[in-house]
């Protein structure tokens, strides 16, 4: 059984490719998954062992923005969830975080840095790019 299960929730086949190759460098061994809709998302994260990892894009068609966050960890909150997003807003980084991400991985990170990332996530801890978390917004907790 591998040690790991990663469900990557992105609505393109591209980053689900690219990814999976990201992840298994990152954490050789684990089992990656792919959903292309959120709907298909939660559907395959409830069959997850807990503590599972899922990368979840914010931008996917159904269910979009924090909402997608929150839901996730409204319905399974024993998974870990990373958001995987395009959006480098200083908010929705926050949002993120507040609403309980363990991660925030920008899809413009280098990916040597994406490895790190996963790696970081995959052990235990936790990654928001501290360029995105410097500017605080009304309300929100700054990463450790």
């Amino acid at each position: 059984m591998p040690e790991l299960e990663v469900l990557i929730v992105d609505d393109h086949a591209f980053i689900h490719e690219t990814l999976a190759a990201v992840v298994r460098k990152a954490v050789p061994g684990a089992a990656v998954r792919a959903a292309d809709s959120f709907e298909k998302g939660m559907a395959q994260a409830r069959t997850l062992r807990p503590h599972s990892l899922v990368l979840l894009d914010l931008g996917m068609p159904g269910c979009s923005g924090i909402e997608s966050l929150t839901r996730f960890r409204g319905a399974l909150p024993k998974l870990r969830v990373a958001v995987l997003s395009a959006d480098e807003e200083t908010r929705t980084v926050h949002a993120a975080f507040d609403a309980g991400a363990v991660g925030y991985i920008p899809k413009s990170t280098p990916p040597s840095a994406m490895v790190a990332a996963i790696r970081l996530i995959a052990d235990g801890g936790t990654y928001f790019p501290r360029q995105l978390m410097n500017s605080p917004t009304e309300g929100s907790a700054k990463a450790k």
